[in-house]
């Protein structure tokens, strides 16, 4: 079942950079709180700057500059100057993300609501459904064939429980419990948290209004023994993060899988 999670490779290595237009949006409230500050300071203090992403003992970091509606991202190191580009729509809301032959691009209702997710052509694609403001469920679709589904309930618009059905009888029960952070990262489809965890949980548990911190699995299935899998897979029973916040710096750090040692810092 593994497989059929992660088979959305082209998400997980494209919408790793797709955080970066979050300077954009996640501080509009606090330019209003500041009108006695130029414009264009403002918005550099809105920016982020970097994204400083660990695991294994490397550091892989990304750095980005803003034009009008486009968002230019340099990952460092990586030979061959690997770039990416994010472009906006009138609303500054991600419209499509290219990254050599490769795009992604994003359907939304009007109200501004993200209803889609398209990748190959359309042939990967990631859907949502609403009720109100929360997205009730996450639909990861190949072709003609849906992969897995999460379904979402909530507790004061912050999702409690997600249950996950995919393929070959999988289903699994999880009761989330997030921090009083907020989340810098919400409202993108980015793949800046652990991937797996993403593929596992789905975008609406990971990226949030608030920071998840743990993860609990609950349903029956969790006392079984589950076979080995080739590569690197870690135990789901559990997930658990660290968010800290220091002036201009946050840190995120997954402390429930101490062998990666992943962690990312942001700073704008």
């Amino acid at each position: 079942m593994f497989r059929i999670l992660f088979r959305f490779a082209l998400f997980v290595a494209l919408n790793l950079i797709a955080l970066l237009g979050i300077g954009l949006l996640s501080c509009k409230n606090d330019a209003t709180k500041a009108p006695l500050k130029a414009k264009d300071e403002v918005e550099k203090v809105q920016r982020i700057s970097k994204i400083e992403i660990t695991e294994f003992g490397k550091t892989t970091t990304l750095k980005m500059t803003y034009e009008k509606n486009v968002i230019n991202i340099e990952f460092q190191p990586y030979k061959k100057n690997v770039e990416a580009r994010i472009e906006l729509n009138k609303d500054q809301q991600i419209r499509e993300i290219i990254s050599g032959t490769q795009r992604i691009q994003y359907m939304y209702d009007e109200n501004g609501r993200k209803m889609g997710i398209f990748s190959d052509k359309g042939m990967q694609q990631i859907m949502f459904n609403y009720e109100g403001e929360n997205i009730t469920s996450q639909h990861n679709i190949f072709g003609n064939d849906t992969l897995v589904s999460y379904y979402y309930r909530y507790e004061n618009e912050v999702p409690n429980q997600v249950k996950i059905n995919g393929k070959q009888s999988y289903t699994r029960t999880y009761d989330l419990i997030y921090s009083d952070v907020e989340n810098a990262l919400s409202g993108f489809n980015e793949m800046v948290l652990p991937a797996e965890l993403s593929g596992l949980l789905g975008i609406p548990a990971m990226y949030g209004k608030k920071y998840l911190l743990k993860a609990v699995r609950i349903d029956t299935g969790v006392t079984d023994d589950e076979p080995l899998q080739e590569g690197y897979t870690p135990k789901f029973e559990e997930v658990t993060f660290e968010i800290s916040k220091t002036g201009k710096h946050e840190a995120i750090k997954l402390v429930s899988d101490g062998t990666r040692q992943w962690s990312a810092k942001i700073t704008w």
